[in-house]
């Protein structure tokens, strides 16, 4: 592999990719958190919906990974390792039965990483049209 491929195109399928999986991931993950804390229990899934939410599991983990390696120092990339563990533990969720409280806190954990995973993209976009003015 070339040594500066992070300025070719390559790198922007890569990264559109990588952006696509973490937003459904956060999705679809965070409102599946929230129904845990509710009421306490995994959301039950079954033949096709199963395997789906097992692949963006993964492709979100396996996508904010390599986030964590490219991006810069500092809070954003704890904030994106954090990532990575909370959709690293949504897939091994689907083998390994938690109880209640456990997988309460659990989701409590997550839905704190999917939120300051959000204020960090809010902030990175107000600075980031603060500079373009």
């Amino acid at each position: 592999m070339r040594r500066n491929w992070l300025g070719s195109d390559t790198r922007l399928n890569v990264v559109a990719f990588g952006v696509v999986a973490i937003i459904n991931a956060l999705v679809f993950f965070t409102v599946q958190d929230v129904w845990i804390l509710l009421t306490g229990k995994l959301v039950v899934l079954t033949g096709l919906r199963r395997i789906w939410f097992l692949l963006w599991a993964i492709l979100g983990a396996l996508s904010s990974a390599f986030t964590f390696f490219i991006w810069r120092p500092g809070f954003p990339r704890i904030v994106i390792g954090l990532f990575f563990i909370s959709m690293a533990s949504h897939a091994m969720e689907q083998f390994i039965n938690l109880p209640g409280q456990q997988l309460k806190l659990l989701a409590f954990c997550r839905i704190v990483v999917a939120l300051s995973l959000i204020l960090l993209v809010l902030r990175y976009r107000s600075t980031a049209t603060a500079d373009n003015s």
